[in-house]
């Protein structure tokens, strides 16, 4: 099973019910509403196990009144607003050290590392990783009717996006993926190092496999050649490559298309990871094989059985924990539970340790 507990864990008394702040209710893009719908809602603050708060700004946050670390407040999507890259700095500022000062402030982000994104090994966020609602369920619903997988898959091997320049210089996957594959009219000649620096390609020509097909381009130049989008995942593995951060909406589209994700984008910790055991659903490859693409291709197995039992792992995962916007966000206070269940010893591994070891004025 990939699954590392089962269905009725933690119980619901430990993850609902939950009280959601307007400002959040009032997102669409966010659509916390559905769970107001299905009644998993109070309107009582001290009633709920959960008070979810977006949107900043953080002096606001930080005059909450207080609760405990097993009835927190449960910060939604808000590195951004909140600054927390600020923690980066020499002398971080006091806002950012005070809330994650606070055990009664868990996080739930994207990328539990965005504050720092050129240390894929950094301190995480005190919190979980939830699943993005974009793409929206409903759309991949659709897109999962055009992809009309064969079995065995048409492709081995399939990624077409653009090259993300990535935040401030992090990482250059995607740049060297396209170097690789040459599949824009204007796809760079060179490969580039873990700090930027230019990296020769090989003198010997690379002809991918025939049933590998991967087209990048730089946003404003165009692809020789380009496939219906969908199709693509028509495929044994996609690539999930590091863009513009961490963590990319290509990972939930290549689940719903039922292919492996194959992951070059270090340092994520990927989403609903106390639910689910990712080894036994992607690949995960360091950034540098970029540089070598033929060794990434001949790293992915071909045995079709192998490839049909992780198939298999995929749909169970995805129908379970993400084929809806409320079953994303259920998933997503399942794994708050467990994190917050044992939240002393977890936070160990967060910036909290670094906001606690810091002098105090």
């Amino acid at each position: 099973s990939p699954f590392k507990v089962p269905d009725d864990e933690p119980p619901i008394w430990e993850f609902a019910p939950i009280y959601i702040e307007e400002k959040l209710m009032g997102r669409s893009n966010f659509r916390w509403d559905v769970l107001h719908k299905g009644n998993w809602t109070v309107q009582e603050p001290e009633k709920a196990i959960f008070y979810v708060v977006c949107c900043g700004p953080i002096e606001r946050l930080l005059q909450l009144p207080p609760r405990s670390p097993e009835a927190p407040y449960l910060c939604y999507d808000c590195d951004a607003i909140l600054k927390m890259e600020n923690m980066a700095q020499k002398k971080p500022p006091a806002p950012q050290r005070d809330l994650l000062a606070r055990r009664d402030f868990m996080f739930s982000s994207t990328d539990l590392r965005w504050w720092s994104v050129h240390n894929d090994s950094s301190l995480l966020m005190p919190g979980v990783t939830h699943v993005h609602p974009m793409p929206s369920p409903e759309s991949l619903v659709t897109a999962r009717v055009r992809v009309n997988r064969t079995n065995p898959p048409k492709y081995f091997l399939t990624f077409q996006g653009t090259q993300n320049d990535c935040q401030h210089g992090s990482s250059y996957v995607r740049h060297n993926v396209e170097a690789w594959f040459n599949s824009s009219y204007e796809s760079p000649t060179f490969l580039r190092g873990d700090k930027g620096q230019e990296v020769p390609m090989p003198t010997e020509k690379f002809e991918p496999p025939s049933d590998v097909l991967v087209n990048i381009h730089h946003p404003k130049d165009s692809l020789k050649q380009s496939f219906q989008y969908d199709s693509l995942f028509n495929s044994a593995y996609g690539l999930v490559l590091h863009g513009h951060g961490r963590w990319s909406y290509r990972f939930t589209e290549t689940l719903n298309g039922g292919a492996i994700p194959v992951l070059l984008a270090e340092g994520w910790r990927l989403p609903l990871d106390e639910l689910v055991d990712w080894e036994q659903v992607t690949v995960q490859r360091p950034e540098a094989m970029s540089r070598d693409v033929p060794a990434l291709i001949e790293s992915l197995s071909r045995n079709e059985s192998i490839i049909n039992a992780t198939h298999h792992r995929i749909r169970a995962v995805y129908q379970k924990l993400m084929v809806t916007q409320e079953i994303r966000l259920l998933s997503l206070l399942r794994s708050a539970a467990l994190w917050k269940r044992n939240w002393r010893e977890r936070e160990k591994q967060t910036l909290r340790m670094l906001v606690d070891r810091r002098p105090k004025k």
